[in-house]
């Protein structure tokens, strides 16, 4: 209407972005399932309802390990230097596990309790409650009733009531044995049984109606016809028995004959001997040292791999069109693979555009893909993806490369052109180090060769990584982007580490006739410190001689890659014509 005004109010909300979980209180629960639960990274964006879910997931994850008494409070920290980073601190009190104490199996059971919880090796009553214990037991326990012949039995889910004030668990577990089946394969041949029982789909769909039985008829069949027997029909019937609570399942199989490959020939291939061409089928001619299975599904495979043969040469669109002829007895069958190969097309000029900080030599140098070499699309666009490796180099993180084909009007030439976008440079800023409660930071810091101010470089973030675990201090080692949008050139890396065991020891007796008794006892630590230097200490023993040994190993002795060792040692042998007291030592580098 004339006079009338419409304003327009825009509310803009501030993004925060989750910058670190501090834990705290979980003694039973490690942090990296519980983080796992949490499903928050930091760099991701931080939102109460993201939070909320969290918090849901985890009070499950407690749940399922038999914790039902946890607690969870969490803190959020703002700083006002850095007001869109969200800090959370998530303290937890765990409380004690809770045990079982009662489990009652219910419904149409069949068998006795007595039978069925034999087949549970845990979660009886007064053990402690946990949800995967529990579920592995009610699968056992249906496996047994499957065994049995009761193919549509199910065990669970389980029901559970816990009790607050004793901190325990009452179990009820729902049981449906429904009828027994009885399995019948007439006809079956050399095939096991066994094998065709797991093509039967009365357990899966819990259900033996006639589309049930229809469908696991065509599986066998499949089966039969992937096997060798491309003829092979299959039908179905079943009889009730009510008063038996069983029904038998008949499977009517006629197999005909396993079909053998005679003779495999080629047509139109003017480009490559049909030895070549053989080479690349499955199928092969039957002899005293060969022999294979035809399937239909086998004779559309090697036409396929045929294709891709043509295709990797240069030939854009060839057809194969497989054709086989079957003897009068359905024994013996002759291949023909018909080929219309079409025009081959080779690679013509190569070129580049878009580039500035590489050279298109160095960009030459990084393609691997050549002129006159076969044209083939996926070669052209690996291309590509080795370009962007190249750059990866360099940091460049947000570079994409396109190419584009233009071909010649006979089709025999094809023109490539890399269209290039660099992006801005991306360098790594801060390295934080995560994990590592025994081993020092510059231990870990002098092993990697991405620093703080280098390009950001997943190769180099690669290398850092393995030589982490060459270190032998890591069961675990991973590096994870922390991305904030306040400076896209600029790359946070979280450095986070499992460490093995620092301390080991290992002893072990014998027995041999002229040394008697014989044993040793060694106890080493690989991380000395938290500085990578290793130690270790070795007494072995036995009637006739002592030996003691003591080794140590400083990493990076002068260089990086060098090791120095020193090792002392001291034998006592004692024959019965002489005797052999000596003590040596060795220093070495590698």
């Amino acid at each position: 209407m004339a006079g009338e005004e419409v304003a327009v109010k825009f509310v803009l909300i501030e993004r925060r972005l989750l910058s670190s979980i501090d834990l705290s209180g979980n003694y039973f629960i490690s942090k990296e399932e519980i983080l796992d639960a949490v499903g928050l990274k930091p760099g991701e964006e931080f939102t109460e309802a993201r939070w909320e879910k969290a918090l849901l997931d985890l009070n499950a994850l407690f749940r399922r390990k038999g914790y039902f008494q946890a607690r969870l409070s969490t803190e959020v920290k703002r700083t006002p230097e850095e007001r869109r980073k969200v800090d959370l601190a998530l303290r937890i009190r765990e409380g004690g596990p809770a045990k079982i104490r009662t489990l009652r199996l219910t419904g149409e059971k069949i068998f006795p309790d007595r039978t069925l919880k034999l087949r549970m090796i845990t979660s009886w009553p007064s053990e402690y409650y946990r949800f995967d214990r529990l579920e592995e037991n009610l699968r056992k326990v249906e496996a047994f009733y499957h065994k049995e012949g009761y193919l549509k039995a199910a065990v669970g889910p389980p029901i559970l009531n816990f009790v607050e004030k004793t901190n325990e668990v009452d179990i009820t577990v729902p049981i449906a044995a429904s009828n027994r089946i009885d399995l019948f394969f007439d006809g079956r041949g050399a095939i096991s049984g066994e094998d065709l029982e797991r093509l039967v789909l009365i357990k899966e769909e819990r259900s033996d109606d006639p589309s049930t039985l229809e469908q696991s008829a065509r599986e066998i069949e499949e089966y039969y016809r992937r096997a060798g027997y491309p003829f092979a029909e299959v039908s179905v019937s079943a009889k009730p028995f009510p008063q038996e609570n069983r029904t038998e399942v008949r499977f009517k199989i006629e197999s005909g004959s396993r079909t053998q490959i005679k003779q495999i020939h080629f047509s139109g291939n003017h480009s490559f001997p049909s030895k070549r061409l053989r080479d690349w089928v499955h199928l092969q001619e039957e002899g005293p040292f060969t022999s294979s299975r035809y399937t239909p599904d086998q004779l559309e495979e090697d036409a396929s791999a045929l294709v891709q043969l043509y295709k990797r040469e240069g030939f854009r669109n060839p057809r194969v069109t497989p054709e086989i002829a079957f003897d009068p007895t359905r024994t013996f069958a002759t291949v023909t693979y018909k080929i219309d190969e079409g025009v081959r097309t080779r690679i013509g000029q190569i070129s580049f555009r878009g580039y500035q900080h590489l050279s298109e030599t160095q960009l030459k140098k990084a393609l691997q893909l050549q002129p006159e070499r076969p044209y083939f699309e996926a070669v052209v666009k690996e291309g590509a993806h080795q370009i962007l490796s190249a750059y990866d180099k360099e940091g460049y993180l947000y570079a994409s490369v396109q190419s584009l084909t233009s071909f010649s009007e006979d089709q025999t030439a094809a023109d490539v052109t890399y269209d290039i976008r660099e992006g801005e440079p991306v360098r790594v800023g801060r390295i934080i180090l995560d994990g590592n409660l025994r081993t020092r930071d510059r231990v870990l810091l002098r092993e990697l060769v991405v620093h703080e101010g280098d390009p950001y470089s997943m190769e180099q973030i690669l290398k850092s990584q393995k030589a982490l675990y060459r270190t032998g201090l890591f069961s675990g080692v991973r590096f994870e982007p922390i991305r904030f949008d306040d400076n896209p050139s600029i790359q946070d890396l979280r450095l986070s580490v499992t460490e093995h065991q620092s301390i080991g020891v290992e002893f072990g007796v014998g027995y041999a006739d002229y040394e008697g008794v014989r044993g040793f006892f060694e106890v080493s630590h690989r991380n000395l410190f938290g500085t990578g230097r290793s130690i270790s200490a070795r007494a072995q023993g036995s009637r006739v001689e002592e030996r003691y040994t003591l080794s140590y190993r400083e990493p990076w002795f002068f260089f990086r890659d060098t090791d120095a060792h020193i090792v002392a040692a001291y034998i006592d042998r004692q024959e019965r014509s002489y005797h052999i007291n000596k003590s040596s030592g060795t220093v070495g580098a590698d």
